[in-house]
């Protein structure tokens, strides 16, 4: 199985510079990077758009340019978009796994969090979210680099967890919305080995986990031999 997408790369800048001045208008709003990148594409007729156009999405930021969004995609940005932003990239990719026991290197952008549903009463049950224990924390749940492994051990095996870095970003408050969306999302490099082609394929087309709509769920991979 071979899947076909489009891969976009869109300077920051150049997406803020867009609508200054909105309520939402910075990068650490949620709301700000799903309507900076949707805003990118063509309407299309679906109550879930980006479901609709597999839109999956990463903020990267290298030390060696200014940061950017990394966005995969089922279709290419609207032409509108490709002339009128400056700095936009798109060319046209296969999402194709390497054989199994092929050795990666991997990042990928996740929401790690942890829901738990306690009863308050007979008649009332209240869901508790915390964020996934950090590597080194002394706990009885799985950690970071066990969380990842679990979650991907379809696809990739052997699986270490090289650099980690943890962002909440959240809404800014306002009168008419005084509760703010915050998400976590924590971006994870790191080595394994293919475990089965087919389920990693599944994974770089579609994503995995939650939030994929701000910036969490997309996994690259780069072959080390």
């Amino acid at each position: 199985m071979t899947n076909h997408a489009f891969l976009s790369k869109v300077p920051l800048h150049s997406l803020l510079m867009e609508s200054p001045g909105t309520t939402y208008h910075r990068i650490a709003s949620p709301t700000f990077r799903h309507r900076a990148v949707m805003g990118l594409f063509e309407d299309v007729d679906s109550v879930k758009p980006r479901e609709k156009l597999n839109v999956l999405f990463r903020l990267e930021t290298p030390t060696t340019e200014p940061p950017y969004l990394l966005i995969q995609s089922a279709v290419s940005p609207s032409d509108e978009a490709l002339m009128n932003i400056s700095g936009l990239q798109c060319k046209e990719i296969e999402l194709k796994a390497p054989t199994s026991g092929t050795p990666v290197a991997f990042r990928i952008a996740v929401n790690a969090i942890r829901r738990t549903t306690i009863t308050i009463d007979p008649h009332k049950r209240r869901t508790l979210v915390k964020p996934v224990e950090l590597d080194g924390t002394d706990s009885p749940n799985p950690t970071i680099s066990e969380w990842i492994a679990a979650k991907l051990e379809s696809a990739l095996t052997e699986l270490s967890v090289t650099n980690h870095l943890r962002e909440v970003i959240t809404d800014p408050r306002t009168k008419k919305k005084p509760r703010t969306m915050t998400v976590q999302v924590d971006t994870i490099d790191g080595v394994a080995r293919v475990a089965d082609p087919v389920s990693l394929e599944k994974i770089l087309s579609d994503g995995i986990g939650r939030e994929k709509a701000y910036g969490c769920g997309l996994l690259t991979i780069r072959p080390l031999r």
